[in-house]
This record gives C-alpha cells, structure tokens and sequence, in this order.
C-alpha cells in the first residue's frame, strides 16, 4: 500500500510490507510498552517495527507502530493489557489543513471499501488533554462534510462496519484554547484486552494475601514470558499464585513453589491457591504446587531444561521476608549438642528452622536455578526491588542469559521495582556453569560496587537490624558444608570393615 502521502512533524518511511497504525497506550506504565509488544509480536511470528521518534518525549500515550496487516494487529491486541486502541493511520498532521491536505490524498484501497451503497459507520472524536462536550464532537465531525463517503454511509452506534476516529493531542496541562500538537484521523481496528485486568483483579479471587499481584502486571508478565498454549511454566515463590493465574488463562501449564506450607495449603477453613484456580475455571492448567526451599537447588536435576519460562516475585523483605531453610548460628557453634524432642512428641509434624534469605542470594539462586531448567530460548522474568541509585549493572546476571527488557514501576519518589526479562541463550553445562561464583561474576561487571537493591529493606523500612550481611551467610554456608563433610566422613569410617589381622 503506498503511503507516501503521510506526514508528521516530518515524513514518515513505512518499511516494505508494513502499513503504519497509530497506537493508543493507557498512560501508565509507559516503560512497559515497547517491551510487552516486542514480546507478543515475536510470540505472533514477525517483528515489532515502530517510528521511533514518536516515542522520543513520554509527554504522549501513542506512538506510530508498522504492522504486516490488520489481523495481525487483532492478534497482538488479543493479548495486550497496556494497548488501549489501535488505528489504521489514514492522515495526521500539527494542524487541521495539513490534515484535511492528506485527506484528499487518500489511495483508493483505503476508501473503496466505504464505496459500497449499503454500509454503516461510526463516527468519534476523542483526544489527549482534553473532554469533549457533545457540541465540540459535533463541531469536529463537521469539519469532514466535504467527504462523499461520510456523507452516503448510515450512522450506527453499536457494532458499525467501520468506525472512524479523529484524535486530538492537545497536550497535558493545557486549556480548552491552546491549539492541537497532532491531529489523527483513522479507522478503527481493534481495542486493547484491559477489560482482562478487571476480570482478574484481586478483590475478585478468593484466595489473597499481602503480596498477592495486582492484575495488570501480572499480564504483563505473562506476555513477558510468552506464555502460550502447550508452554510449561514454574514460578519458585508463588505465594498465592497470582502470577500463574494469568499464564495459565493464556494456556500454560503451570508449577508453583514455596517454602510456606501455610501459603499454598491454606490455614484452617480458609481457601487455598487451589480455589484460586477452580474460581477462574483453570485447574486443568495447574501441575502441582510443591512446598519447597528454593535455596536447596540440589534437589533438582541439573540437566532438567524443561521449563519454557520462570515467573516470579522474589521476597525481599518489606512486606514478607525471605526466608530459607538453615540452622541458626548459635546451633553451629562447636559442642552445641542438639536435644531430643521430649517424650510424647516424637510422632509430632516438624516445623524446620528457617534463617534470613538476603535479596542478593535470592537473586543468584534464581540465576542458577534458572540456567538449568530452562529450556533454550526460555524467559526468567522476575521483580527486581530497587532504588533511585539503580544502574544497569545492576541486573544480576549468568553466562548463560541476555538482557531483553528492564521495565520500571516507581512505588516512591526514591523506590521502585523493575521488571527485568533474560533469555536463555547458551546451553547449561554443569562441568562449566554450576561452579559459577555468581557473586564474583557479578562484582566484577559492577567493578566492586554494590547494587542499588543491596540492604534493601533496610533502606525502605529506615531500620539496620535488616541489613543483608553477606559475609556471614558465606560463613554459614561454609560451616554447614564443612558440619556435612565431616559427618559424611564420621559415618563411612565407622560403616567400613575393621584391618584384618596378619
């Protein structure tokens, strides 16, 4: 189609094949954007092609994507919680004669359609920085009378053959007498899935708790981990399994994890992460929920690569702190004798000892965790706490990922959380990657600086008895190895044959 007779603020170059459409965002989470869409278009088959320049100022939520065709823009909107809209461009301009030059431009493929003596349309007129009285609408509508088609088509509010859009960008903070920045005008092709966020909000599933996700990000996860019919999907802190939920509406299998056998049972006659499915008619799609210490990565094989992706919302100690399974320093002390359980209480459920779990452990585990269970291609995709000294060395990472995407969410003026998205890209090799000192790897890319969501709880809650002490949980780690080996030893001396005597 050729589309030479656009223009913007300059001329627009539409690639080979592609048609441009004009992209309305909801004006919230403009990080995401880019990142959600790039991950269904590749889900879809092609690639996401945009102008970039009109996504250089965050002062607008719209920017001119190129699109194979319209189904294919259908598709992508099927998916999308931060698309609002999306139209077929038929002219934009800064003013309204630039608009109406383009308009009578117009190639004949886009208009042929309309020339058909029975059709139907809509008509609206809506805008950014700006209401619009039913007066101005019709105002606005007037302005296109010198169109035959508009003229010959009959008015239909509900489900038209075509419905038509002028959009205005006045801009934010301006008043009714400022004139447009840009003017769109262009037929409508599909809306965004945002009615989803509203189906799977929290208040509407029966099982919460204080970290339970809201909807809307949750979805973007799912698009960010590309979660798709046959996909096989784990996420190793589920809590209440609000980010499955929304990888498992769009057709994954999903495991979950967590250490608090509480979380994924329930307590008492409460619900459970399992009503949380049964409520949403997806239990079909939920494996197995394990009750598990995530630090304990031995307990799984290593050339496991099966999962397609891992979504997850590390703790990290604000809300709910992260906790493993461990002993505690004062047991690790040399001739600490342990006590036996007193009579009666032998046959009792055992509650395990559990020790703090700081973020950047969290973090390296996952790493690990994640290097040999998914499969190649497969996504990581998970929150990083952080604050407003975050740099992007920051991202912890593993020989075997590429950086895709690192979204921000600002929670305050001084914190937020990012959403980051890795890739696997080489294959686990356990003679090579298992014995990665992560800790190191990364302190060397940061050149010995910490990062910015070290101690960061400390820093939310303004309290130092939460500080991550790193040092120490290398020492633990080192007296619990050395407590092992030497029982290990203990056992296979006194298990072995005494000398025979010559």
């Amino acid at each position: 189609m050729s589309m030479g007779h656009l223009r913007f603020d300059r001329k627009i170059d539409v690639p080979e094949g592609r048609k441009p459409y004009m992209v309305l965002f909801t004006y919230i989470n403009s990080d995401f954007w880019i990142p959600e869409l790039q991950s269904i278009c590749g889900m879809e088959g092609f690639e996401c092609l945009w102008d970039h320049a009109s996504l250089d100022d965050s002062d607008h939520p719209y920017a001119i994507f190129f699109f194979p065709d319209d189904d294919s823009v259908r598709r992508v909107c099927k998916r999308s919680v931060s698309v609002r809209l999306v139209l077929e461009m038929w002219a934009v301009g800064t003013t309204y004669e630039v608009l109406h030059e383009q308009l009578t431009q117009l190639p004949k493929d886009l208009i042929e359609p309309l020339m058909v003596p029975d059709y139907n349309l809509k008509f609206f007129v809506d805008g950014f920085g700006r209401k619009y009285s039913r007066e101005m609408q019709s105002e606005i509508m007037g302005r296109f009378n010198y169109m035959d088609f508009l003229q010959r088509g009959r008015v239909q509010m509900k489900n038209p053959m075509y419905e038509l859009w002028v959009f205005e960008d006045i801009g934010i903070n301006k008043t009714h007498s400022d004139p447009v920045r840009f003017v769109f005008f262009g037929r409508l092709i599909a809306h965004g899935s945002r009615h989803l966020i509203d189906l799977f909000e929290v208040i509407k599933r029966p099982y919460i708790g204080t970290t339970s996700m809201e909807s809307s990000l949750c979805f973007l996860v799912a698009n960010q981990a590309k979660a798709n019919k046959d996909t096989l999907i784990i996420d190793p802190f589920c809590g209440t399994g609000s980010l499955l939920l929304t990888c498992a509406y769009f057709g994954s299998y999903v495991y979950g994890c967590d250490l608090d056998a509480r979380v994924i049972r329930g307590m008492g006659k409460e619900k459970s992460v399992i009503d949380n499915f049964l409520h949403f008619h997806l239990k079909d799609k939920l494996v197995d929920l394990l009750i598990s210490d995530h630090a304990l990565l031995e307990t799984w094989r290593h050339s496991l690569e099966s999962f397609d992706a891992i979504v997850t919302d590390p703790p990290y100690g604000v809300r709910a702190g992260a906790r493993k399974v461990g002993m505690k320093a004062r047991f690790l002390k040399p001739g600490y004798v342990r006590k036996e359980p007193p009579v009666g209480c032998e046959i009792l459920p055992h509650v395990p000892s559990c020790i703090p779990y700081s973020v950047p452990e969290v973090l390296d585990d996952l790493l690990l965790f994640a290097s040999f269970a998914l499969r190649l291609g497969g996504r990581l995709i998970y929150w990083l706490p952080t604050t407003d000294e975050y740099e992007e060395t920051d991202i912890p990472l593993h020989p075997c990922f590429r950086i895709i995407s690192s979204s921000s969410q600002n929670l305050s003026r001084k914190m937020s959380r990012r959403l980051i998205t890795l890739e696997k890209v080489i294959p686990f090799d356990p003679l090579v990657h298992l014995d990665v000192d992560l800790d190191e790897y990364n302190r060397v890319r940061r050149n010995g600086k910490e990062p910015a969501h070290h101690n960061f709880s400390a820093k939310v809650m303004h309290d130092p008895n939460r500080l991550d002490d790193r040092n120490a949980a290398r020492i633990q780690r080192q007296i619990e190895t050395a407590i092992a080996s030497a029982s290990a030893s203990s056992s296979s001396s006194s298990s072995a044959p005494p000398p025979s005597a010559e």
